[in-house]
């Protein structure tokens, strides 16, 4: 026979267990984050034509250029009065261009690399002539979580995503914008 004593703390502790399964703190604190998405492509393109718009740039969709060594592509936007294409990369384009669209990143979330606007031949050179520069925006660069709880504060919402986009999409202008001063001031130069 259990004493007294005996049972009740068996009833404690078995209480104390029961009241520690049920709710109280992060159960997954220590779990990493699976459930995060990228930001989808038509919005993030949506978004790049404002900031394109808003600096008094115009743009066109889908328009066609070609990956040396890969062949045609429509980019998602081909912005008017600048050298520039933007790209936004998804999974199932890397799934299409496999590392044809890979370079050291410019910025701190997007690649600058040279297209070609028209077909060349292998071995011809690019020129400005029959070229541009495709910024290129990677997907996995921008993933939030699109349930961020109280418990981790260190969640990314989508509304961080979106800021974060916006100033990416102004820095790319602005940074194209001094590049090209500084093309045009070293032509005038040699002139």
């Amino acid at each position: 026979m259990i004493s007294r004593a005996a049972s009740t703390g068996i009833v404690a502790s078995v209480l104390l267990t029961v009241l520690a399964s049920c709710g109280g703190g992060n159960k997954n604190a220590n779990t990493p984050r699976t459930d995060l998405r990228p930001f989808k492509e038509v919005a993030a393109v949506e978004m790049f034509e404002k900031a394109l718009e808003e600096a008094g740039l115009a743009s066109e969709r889908k328009t066609e250029i070609h990956i040396v060594g890969f062949g045609p592509w429509k980019v998602d936007l081909w912005v008017e009065g600048m050298p520039l294409v933007i790209e936004y990369l998804t999974a199932g384009d890397r799934a299409k261009l496999g590392d044809h669209l890979t370079s050291s990143k410019v910025g701190e979330h997007f690649k600058l690399i040279a297209v070609a606007t028209e077909e060349i031949e292998e071995g011809e050179q690019l020129t400005s002539a029959n070229s541009r520069y495709a910024v290129v925006f990677d997907d996995r660069d921008y993933v939030y979580q699109p349930n961020p709880t109280s418990e981790d504060r260190y969640d990314i919402t989508i509304f961080e995503i979106e800021k974060r986009i916006r100033k990416d999409a102004v820095d790319v202008i602005e940074e194209l914008r001094r590049i090209m001063e500084n093309l045009a001031a070293e032509t005038e130069e040699e002139e």
